[in-house]
């Protein structure tokens, strides 16, 4: 989620990171009125004479698409909330991945040690196997946890370019 920036004046409000979470459930909720993940249109790329500043029907998070700011070339609100001065949803999504497979790898690191140690023993008889097991169970936990919080996010974005 989008931090406020360094040099944006204190009057000048900035949503919350519950109210962001909020407004993206919200934006990815279909109504009857209204379908889910709705369009972004950059007023910078839709008149003659934009606007500067883009403005949405919520307007808890005109500041992040205003200030932060929401690059043109998004097509999507919820894209342009979540990660507004990158058009890329790949670009973002494999960063992440990246960022956070370390967190994981690092968890499922010491859960695995905590294994390794209650079976001491078979460690202690053949270590090369005991050490490749633990690589292979930190590769593929990690693998598993940040792909599947990935895959949550990529899931939709991939529907609301559908």
């Amino acid at each position: 989620m989008p931090a406020r920036p360094a040099n944006l004046p204190a009057r000048v409000p900035w949503p919350s990171k519950r109210e962001i979470a909020d407004t993206v459930a919200h934006l990815s909720s279909p109504t009857k009125t209204q379908a889910a993940y709705p369009s972004f249109l950059s007023p910078l790329l839709a008149s003659l004479t934009p606007s500067p500043h883009p403005t949405s029907d919520f307007p808890i998070i005109n500041p992040i698409l205003d200030y932060a700011p929401a690059h043109p070339a998004h097509a999507n609100l919820l894209c342009a909330v979540l990660h507004p001065t990158e058009p890329s949803c790949w670009k973002n999504f494999f960063t992440f991945w990246k960022k956070e497979w370390v967190g994981s790898a690092r968890f499922v690191a010491i859960f695995a040690a905590l294994a390794q140690l209650l079976s001491i023993k078979k460690v202690l008889k053949d270590p090369e196997t005991a050490l490749f097991k633990y690589g292979m169970a930190v590769l593929q936990g990690a693998t598993v946890i940040s792909g599947s919080i990935g895959t949550a996010w990529g899931k939709s974005r991939a529907r609301s370019q559908g």
